[in-house]
């Protein structure tokens, strides 16, 4: 099983377009396919949530996804409340101006759709979703292929905006024609290597920052 990136249409079974339910609908069904459980959505403020986790301690990818997105990691799982489902999607609603956005999270996927006028205008999907299944685009795994191989592959076919100096170095890479965004937390490339003073800086967490070499997010719009 794999999720196709459309461009300007779909990633998966979410599709621009879709209202609120619909995209709840496709995401249940997605839930289903992975696990033979039909999940319960559960609400949430951004400001209270709570993490999204089975009766046993997070694992290391769940803990590093709470983590980025400062969401609180128990040291204990009786802490959380007895009275949730197992199987559940949570829905964390923020709103900006003429948008309003909500970010769909469980243990085993991150997506987030941005509405307006209560139709999907954006999907985003967190690389959380690689150790499920991939997601393609031309042939690439957009999420375990580099992005110094990936950014120059999709340049052939649409031009880029990066915003930084050093393209190679970016956080984020723009698409129009495509409607493709993705976005890194930090940067990495292999040219950081030839720099000594990079590696001796970095000496006590380069093997982490190589994981930057990959993006944590897709967009389509």
């Amino acid at each position: 099983m794999e999720l196709q990136v459309i461009p300007h249409k779909s990633i998966g079974p979410l599709s621009l377009g879709q209202t609120q339910e619909e995209v709840q609908e496709a995401l249940k069904g997605l839930y289903v396919s992975l696990t033979g459980q039909t999940p319960e959505f559960v609400r949430e403020n951004a400001e209270s949530q709570q993490p999204s986790a089975p009766d046993a301690v997070p694992s290391e990818t769940v803990r590093e996804l709470m983590e980025r997105y400062g969401l609180q990691v128990p040291s204990n799982p009786a802490v959380l409340p007895v009275s949730r489902p197992i199987h559940r999607i949570e829905m964390i609603e923020e709103r900006y101006s003429d948008t309003l956005s909500f970010r769909y999270t469980c243990g085993l996927f991150w997506f987030q759709a941005a509405y307006r006028d209560n139709r999907a205008a954006e999907i985003s999907v967190d690389r959380l979703v690689r150790e499920q299944m991939p997601v393609m685009l031309c042939g690439f795994d957009l999420f375990k292929t580099p992005a110094d191989e990936l950014i120059p592959a999709l340049k052939e076919k649409s031009p880029c905006v990066c915003g930084t100096k050093d393209e190679e170095l970016g956080y984020e890479y723009q698409f129009d024609a495509l409607g493709l965004r993705f976005w890194r937390e930090d940067t990495f490339h292999p040219k950081l290597l030839k720099d000594e003073n990079y590696v001796r800086e970095m000496a006590a967490v380069l093997e982490d920052q190589k994981r930057f070499r990959y993006f944590d997010t897709v967009t389509i719009y």
